[in-house]
């Protein structure tokens, strides 16, 4: 294969202080493990060589798997070659260095779709500059105007699969000029054009023409653009089956004189995208091989290396951890008000069964059976409260994760700061719904009265704070949950589906000294473990009962009947502090688990 060639070129600077950037890649290779009992492997990437930019438009072709979305991945650190070598700007490519003045665009719509367009990017620009207030709006203004956003500036973005918002050209607009928020000089589109009609398709296509000449970089992958489309590019690497079947400039004698040379002549009037796609079947070994043994001749079709300067880390992220949790704050605020279905439902499952479990339970007694009715309701307090919060996390959360990835692939914001400002909206829902349920149901069946009568009063309170400590470190187990769960399903089905197993151990259903050894131990770090404890203090402690056998003490049940080891205020204090432990715990393990997926 040809040499690339040194030399200098006339480098338009992008704006702002951003640096020019090209990117050659020699020789790359990457190879994968196929999943089967043979453990064989594919070459998805062979030898792949080339230089891309600085201030070109570069469309990277080839049918479907012949491997372009994978040789993304590679220049943007995704995915590690097999072999070859990769430098940017002179240097040996550095995925952190790389990351401050790149950003992808995959394929996927990955937006939020409760905020408007223009509150999108007037986050996308809080997130990625540290511009006062004003500068940002202007910024925005001016964003809006250059990608002909204006007509639905005001409009959500809206989703498939719920509340319309705008067109499939606007979202893909809106997803480019998300990323140009922070002016990067490398942009890469996944099938920046998949879903558009032809006019969508061809404004878009124009606007990334208009931003390399401007001095950005920009390497999309296409599948098979229009004529006027493919025309509007700078260069083209066209791919099959992992290898280069072309690489040179776009113009109207090239590629297609070279593929005349090759013997194929392309017809007057044809697309040339759609003639190249013809040819490659049957013919791809072909033109494969005449690019290895000639390459592309020497006149200056073969992109020379620049000499540019290296370069420089900088700030990691320009917002401070502090901005980037208030504006992550107000984002799921936004959702909470716009989108309020899930906390109505776990409000108003609280109040139904409050009702329900009050109605049921309806002034409890004194005798032995109301001393059986008591423990019945504490135990279901406790696991309906569990369960009922932490299915909405996996809801809430999961979906927002894929979009949260995208944003953190591209530096807008530390991926520690994303759970931390879901617990602060999310506190209110941890509080109310046990508050409403033992108001309602509590007061109703005497299970959350004093001894006096009082409704809000020392168990109240007990009984109130023990619930809190349950419900957020279920709510901080299912963000655990969703950190390691592959999908939506699993995480689904994994949230409530693992405290079923928390609760049998939790010593209600068979007491801890009882247990066998096998799952004694599990008694030790099982959360629902210390939050029956408080649960069965709380409603046992200071009552007398008559006609309930063998106990005249709320105390005597405790240490006769449920067998707590500790059936004192001071076991209750004791387990709230090791309960909250949980909480604390779940909760900076959440984050860093959940950090630790959006870094892949």
């Amino acid at each position: 294969m040809t040499e690339l060639n040194p030399g200098s070129v006339a480098v338009a600077m992008p704006p702002g202080n951003v640096p020019p950037v090209q990117i050659v890649f020699d020789k790359v290779s990457i190879v994968v493990d196929l999943k089967d009992k043979a453990k064989t492997q594919k070459k998805i990437l062979s030898d792949v060589s080339g230089i891309f930019g600085p201030g070109e438009a570069i469309a990277v072709m080839g049918p479907s798997g012949s491997g372009k979305t994978t040789m993304l991945n590679a220049l943007t650190g995704v995915s590690v070659p097999s072999s070859g070598s990769i430098t940017v700007n002179g240097q040996a490519f550095s995925k952190p260095v790389v990351k401050a003045v790149s950003a992808l665009v995959p394929q996927d719509d990955l937006l939020t779709p409760i905020m408007t367009v223009y509150e999108s990017l007037l986050e996308a620009t809080t997130f990625k500059t540290s511009l006062p207030r004003a500068e940002a709006c202007a910024r925005v203004d001016d964003i809006i105007k250059q990608f002909d956003l204006s007509v639905c500036k005001d409009v959500l973005v809206g989703h498939p699969e719920g509340r319309k918002g705008i067109s499939g050209g606007q979202k893909r607009r809106l997803s480019v000029a998300l990323e140009l928020c922070g002016e990067p000089s490398l942009l890469y589109l996944d099938e920046p054009t998949s879903g558009l009609d032809s006019v969508s398709a061809m404004a878009l296509v124009r606007l990334m023409s208009s931003l390399a000449k401007g001095g950005r970089t920009i390497v999309a992958t296409i599948h098979q653009p229009s004529s006027s489309a493919f025309f509007t590019f700078d260069r083209l690497l066209l791919l099959v089956g992992g290898s280069i079947c072309y690489s040179g400039p776009v113009s109207q004698t090239q590629p297609m004189a070279y593929f005349a040379s090759a013997g194929f002549e392309c017809p007057p009037l044809n697309n040339p995208a759609d003639f190249m796609f013809d040819v490659l079947v049957g013919n791809t070994e072909t033109l494969r091989l005449k690019f290895e043994k000639e390459g592309v001749a020497e006149d200056g079709s073969r992109a020379p290396q620049t000499q540019l300067p290296p370069l420089s880390m900088r700030s990691k992220y320009p917002a401070s951890f502090f901005l980037q949790v208030k504006t992550h704050v107000i984002r799921n605020r936004r959702q909470l008000l716009r989108d309020p279905a899930l906390a109505r439902l776990r409000v108003g499952s609280s109040v139904v069964m409050g009702v329900t479990m009050g109605i049921m339970y309806n002034g409890m007694g004194t005798d032995l059976m109301g001393v059986n009715d008591r423990v019945s309701l504490l135990l279901f307090t406790m696991l309906f409260l569990a369960i009922s919060n932490s299915i909405p996390v996996v809801i809430a959360v999961f979906p927002e994760l894929t979009v949260a990835a995208k944003q953190c692939h591209n530096n807008w914001y530390s991926p520690n700061s994303f759970v931390p400002a879901k617990i602060l909206i999310e506190t209110p829902l941890l509080v109310i719904p046990p508050f409403l349920f033992l108001l309602i149901g509590g007061s109703m069946s005497n299970l959350s009265r004093d001894a006096d009568g009082t409704l809000i009063g020392q168990r109240f309170c007990m009984m109130w704070l023990a619930l809190f400590l349950v419900v957020s470190s279920s709510h901080a187990w299912a963000l655990f949950i969703c950190s390691v769960s592959p999908s939506m399903d699993v995480a689904f089905l994994a949230a409530p589906g693992s405290i079923m197993p928390m609760s049998v151990c939790s010593g209600f259903f068979k007491n801890q000294q009882d247990m066998s050894w096998v799952f004694r131990w599990f008694t030790y770090v099982d959360f629902l473990n210390y939050g029956w404890q408080c649960m069965a203090t709380a409603g046992f402690h200071g009552l007398n009962f008559t006609d309930a056998g063998p106990y005249t003490t709320g105390e005597e049940v405790l240490e006769y009947r449920l067998n707590l080891p500790n059936p004192s205020l001071g076991g209750y204090f004791i387990n709230v502090l090791i309960l909250a432990g949980f909480m604390i715990g779940f909760r900076v393990f959440g984050t860093l688990m959940i950090a630790r997926k959006l870094k892949m």
